[in-house]
């Protein structure tokens, strides 16, 4: 992700991450939000284990995380007259 890229650690009580994930270790995730940031999870707060490359979404929620598959988000184009 390059030199400049910024880490920070999932929010526990309400964020939300979309994204690949990078790596794991053996008691993190790590998945990459943007193209300069990316969250660390600790996994034992995950329901599953996500592996490299899965593109998901981590919702945390008074310390409970959900996961699921990431909905790519589409562009509608509007046909002008």
């Amino acid at each position: 992700m390059g030199e400049k890229v910024k880490t920070y650690q999932g929010r526990h009580d309400s964020g939300k991450y979309r994204g690949e994930v990078l790596a794991e270790t053996e008691h993190h995730v790590l998945q990459k939000v943007s193209g300069k940031s990316a969250v660390v999870h600790e996994k034992h707060l995950l329901p599953v284990r996500p592996l490299p490359p899965q593109n998901v979404l981590i919702a945390y929620s008074n310390q409970v995380a959900q996961l699921k598959p990431n909905q790519e988000r589409q562009r509608s184009r509007a046909i002008g007259r």
